[in-house]
């Protein structure tokens, strides 16, 4: 049996608790952020953050599933296809200051 695991997660939560429960706007006067980023930001952040963890990391959790990471003589293999994931991510401005790999 073959069982389709669908990416579900309600992002109104997120939304209160950057919006209402925590100081962000106080965070985002920071000179860190104050020029880049206002909490009118958060929900077109959230909603593109959403959009790629269920279209591009989701479906490749199955992989990793089946073929879990393999350290061996010191390397480390990853899943197939995560290799390309994590570059998406990267080049697209969602990972690390890190250079891709």
């Amino acid at each position: 049996m073959r069982v389709k695991m669908e990416f579900k997660y309600d992002i109104r939560d997120l939304k209160f608790i950057l919006k209402e429960w925590l100081p962000t706007e106080e965070v985002l006067a920071c000179d860190r952020f104050k020029d880049f980023y206002g909490l009118g930001d958060i929900d077109q952040i959230l909603a593109e953050g959403y959009k790629i963890c269920r279209e591009v990391i989701s479906p490749i959790n199955v992989v990793g599933d089946r073929n879990p990471a393999v350290l061996e003589n010191g390397a480390v293999t990853s899943p197939p296809g995560f290799k390309e994931v994590f570059q998406f991510i990267q080049k697209n401005g969602w990972g690390s200051s890190s250079e891709c790999i």
